[in-house]
């Protein structure tokens, strides 16, 4: 990852500044960069949930390596959004906790979201276009703790 220069950064005009890619598909390390509970929506019609802000940091050797960029730092974050509607979505989100390597014994989940930042984990990225045909939908599946898969 390269240095961001907070700075030089307003300096520059737009077409100076790199674009910025969505992860290309295929298996990726990630690391988690922040993690929340969000609430649902007031009108009922959506669930609340967690939602994870996961950094790609390293593609394996099936990701088209012409469509990563030089500087990883040019990849949008994922957002792992995990919706909880029941016991069944808990229990998927508990799962998810224990891949990203976390002990979860004697704790809550809210104790578990506030400690995921740093925590790391492969992911197979697929790519779902948009209904509005406005860029993709990123989604992580075959989630693996990093002492799992190597690489």
């Amino acid at each position: 990852m390269s240095e961001f220069d907070f700075d030089d950064v307003f300096d520059k005009t737009h077409d100076e500044i790199p674009p910025v890619h969505d992860v290309p598909p295929g298996l990726w390390r990630f690391k988690v960069k922040a993690a929340k509970r969000f609430e649902p929506k007031d009108d009922g019609d959506v669930n609340g949930g967690l939602m994870f802000v996961c950094e790609a940091i390293q593609a394996s050797s099936d990701v088209d390596p012409s469509l990563v960029p030089d500087d990883l730092d040019n990849i949008e974050e994922v957002f792992h959004k995990i919706f909880i509607g029941g016991n069944k979505d808990m229990h998927q989100a508990w799962r998810f906790v224990e891949k990203l390597g976390m002990d979860t014994a004697g704790r809550s989940m809210t104790e578990c979201v506030e400690q995921a930042s740093g925590f790391e984990f492969w992911a197979v990225v697929s790519h779902k276009p948009r209904e509005d045909g406005d860029g993709v939908w990123i989604n992580l599946k075959e989630i693996a703790s990093i002492g799992d898969h190597d690489e």
